[in-house]
Formats: structure tokens, sequence, C-alpha cells
């Protein structure tokens, strides 16, 4: 039961991992797509 219990505690870890990574990554390429969204309509 406690390695279960284990398991599942290394699973949140490993997803809350992987989402402070993905997170910047994500904001990046939102905010990348964003500034070339309005570059081009400013052009217009």
């Amino acid at each position: 039961m406690q390695s279960h219990a284990l398991f599942i505690f290394l699973r949140e870890a490993t997803l809350v991992q992987v989402t402070l990574f993905a997170l910047p990554l994500l904001i990046h390429v939102a905010q990348r797509a964003t500034f070339k969204n309005r570059a081009a309509f400013d052009s217009r």
C-alpha cells in the first residue's frame, strides 16, 4: 500500500515537473505567435 502511494506521489511530482517545464515554452510560443500576428496586422 505504501509503495502504491509512493508511485502516485512520483507520478504527480513528474506531472508537476513536466507542467512547470512546458508552461514557459507554451507562453513563449504564444507570445511569438501573437507578436507575429500583431506585426502582420500593423503592416497592413
